[in-house]
């Protein structure tokens, strides 16, 4: 499942990052995106064009494309 699959208020681990464009790997990782962060959707835009997130005591809002490009699970 990706973030952009996910529900508000429940609590994710990110598996996996996609995308193979470097630049955005960046961009993820400088906001604390990394393989086992823990991340919660608090909002969603109409048609989840973008969605606002919870890393660590961060807010961070993604476009759905970049969102697509993040895998999680449930966290424990």
């Amino acid at each position: 499942m990706t973030l952009l699959q996910g529900q508000k208020d429940i609590h994710y681990k990110i598996t996996q990052i996609l995308s193979q464009d470097e630049n955005l790997k960046r961009r993820l990782f400088s906001f604390g995106l990394t393989e086992g962060s823990v991340v919660s959707i608090i909002h969603s835009s109409m048609h989840k064009s973008n969605i606002a997130i919870i890393v660590g005591n961060s807010q961070v809002a993604l476009r759905n494309n970049e969102a697509s490009q993040i895998c999680i699970e449930l966290a424990n």
